[in-house]
């Protein structure tokens, strides 16, 4: 006869001291795997926002590519015609008006002071240029004499008749 030595799977009875451990390993690995399933759902939040943030960009890039458009910051020119009250919005890069409306009414009362700052000015420096003029002037001799840019225009025996 000859003797072999095999090992088979077969069923044992637990002691209660393997019930004990076996039920604190369970409780551990269950534990375990309620970590990793929320590793996994965090894992997986933040897979989909970046899922999402890369599809929202190709949604726009492909609005832009549908539409041939995009909004950029373009320079403009504002101009303003105060006789209409409106002002514009002129694209520098190619002339075109962008964006026209009104004057708001704290600006035309702005320029309306200036404009009258500017006419006050104006008109103090044309009566000083009609005082420039034509001046006149009493020579020795108590005649009137009366000059326009220097030069003598008349000459008055009176006083009385220059008033």
């Amino acid at each position: 006869m000859r003797i072999e030595n095999e090992k088979l799977m077969l069923p044992c009875v637990l002691t209660n001291d393997e019930k004990l451990s076996y039920g604190l390993e369970m409780a551990t690995e269950t534990q375990r795997v309620v970590e990793c399933e929320g590793r996994k759902q965090s894992f997986n939040s933040s897979i989909k926002a970046e899922i999402e943030t890369h599809e929202a960009r190709a949604h726009e890039i492909g609005n832009k590519l549908t539409s041939g458009k995009e909004y950029r910051d373009v320079e403009c020119k504002i101009e303003r015609n105060w006789e209409e009250k409106t002002r514009r919005w002129i694209r520098l890069d190619t002339g075109e008006i962008a964006k026209e409306d009104i004057i708001p009414e704290h600006e035309l009362q702005e320029e309306l002071e200036l404009n009258e700052e500017k006419t006050r000015k104006e008109q103090d420096v044309a009566v000083k240029n009609a005082e420039e003029e034509l001046k006149a002037f009493d020579d020795p001799n108590g005649n009137i004499v009366q000059f326009k840019k220097g030069k003598k225009v008349k000459k008055y025996k009176e006083k009385a008749s220059l008033l």
